[in-house]
């Protein structure tokens, strides 16, 4: 997405947002420039509208896209061996299939910690892998 997501809901660009006003506002947004109302002013493309309403619904992608200016190598730099073999042992228990209620929120935890220290590269770098791990414990 090249639009920036916070100018097209005419929000200032933070981490913190009210999901319940952010959906509001998605939905006037779309009301308002759809294609089939008359009175649509059409000013953004509703492509544009429902991007970044992805983005700034969802803390990962929203501390993604705040952090991208500040350093463009965040996937790709400061991670440790130590937290790489802990991520290959939760993995393996989660298809084992062993605790994954216990794994589950150890990894909810861990990625309260890191939205907290979202601007902290090594943070970021894990929420990244602690939200793959989530993601394949809901797959399972």
């Amino acid at each position: 997405m090249k639009e920036n997501p916070f100018s097209v809901f005419k929000y200032q660009p933070e981490f913190k947002i009210d999901k319940n006003k952010l959906k509001k506002d998605y939905f006037k947004l779309i009301k308002s420039n759809h294609p089939d109302n008359p009175i649509s002013s059409n000013t953004v493309d509703v492509s544009k509208i429902n991007d970044a309403y992805k983005i700034l619904n969802d803390d990962y992608l929203r501390a993604k896209y705040l952090t991208k200016d500040v350093n463009n190598k965040y996937i790709n730099d400061n991670r440790n061996d130590l937290f790489l073999l802990e991520c290959l042992e939760i993995e393996s228990k989660i298809n084992d299939g062993v605790n994954l209620d216990f794994i589950k929120r150890y990894l909810e935890n861990k990625i309260e910690e890191c939205k907290r220290n979202y601007k902290n590269i090594s943070y970021f770098n894990k929420w990244t892998y602690y939200r793959n791990l989530l993601n394949k414990i809901s797959r399972s």
